[in-house]
């Protein structure tokens, strides 16, 4: 994922305050204190990214986003990164809605379930795995079944303004030459810069 973060990272100015929700291990929040000295604060519900982080000296807390973002108040942040959680969330309009009025801007990604390896897999009767869909059915945490055209359709119904597409792939040629015209067919993931309509 470094080519998605890269990009994230080129959204984000020296100083930020961001929030990354569903944090992982870490590694996004402990390149942009790096390289952005941002305020990095991580939400995450597994204990075991929560060690992590700890052990990497970040500031983490575990807990989960279905229960609400209340721990926070208004415009607390400059940014929030969403990645790859979107699908596991079970009320996306309370917890976008919260997210915009916690930071102006959210960086979010999430799997794209019309990307054309898994219609293929869909057609031939199988529940489609690949790269960003990494868990067999029974597995998954995923609940919720979501294209690209589906989120942008979602945005225009809620009054959140798409700022602007992130690079469909994390590699720089694919990016040169896929327009972003055919991203609820191509692209693995839909990832953009989003925020609340003034």
């Amino acid at each position: 994922m470094s080519g998605f973060q890269d990009s994230i990272a080129n959204e984000i100015a020296q100083g930020t305050r961001v929030l990354d929700l569903g944090c992982g291990n870490g590694a996004l929040m402990e390149r942009l204190i790096q390289t952005k000295s941002v305020t990095a604060y991580g939400i995450d519900i597994d204990p075991n990214n929560i060690l992590t982080c700890l052990n990497k000296g970040l500031n983490v807390i575990e807990h989960d986003i279905n229960t609400g973002l209340d721990l926070f108040s208004p415009n607390t942040f400059d940014m929030v990164i969403f990645s790859q959680t979107l699908q596991e969330i079970k009320d996306p309009v309370a917890t976008i809605d919260a997210i915009l009025t916690i930071a102006n801007t959210c960086i979010i990604s999430f799997p794209n379930f019309a990307f054309l390896p898994n219609r293929i897999q869909a057609i031939l009767g199988r529940t489609p795995q690949s790269a960003s869909l990494p868990h067999t059915w029974f597995e998954s945490p995923n609940i919720r079944f979501l294209s690209i055209h589906d989120f942008k359709q979602f945005c225009h119904r809620q009054g959140i303004e798409l700022v602007k597409p992130l690079p469909l792939f994390n590699t720089p040629w694919l990016n040169a030459i896929v327009p972003h015209c055919l991203d609820n067919l191509v692209a693995p993931r839909g990832r953009f810069v989003i925020r609340r309509q003034a």
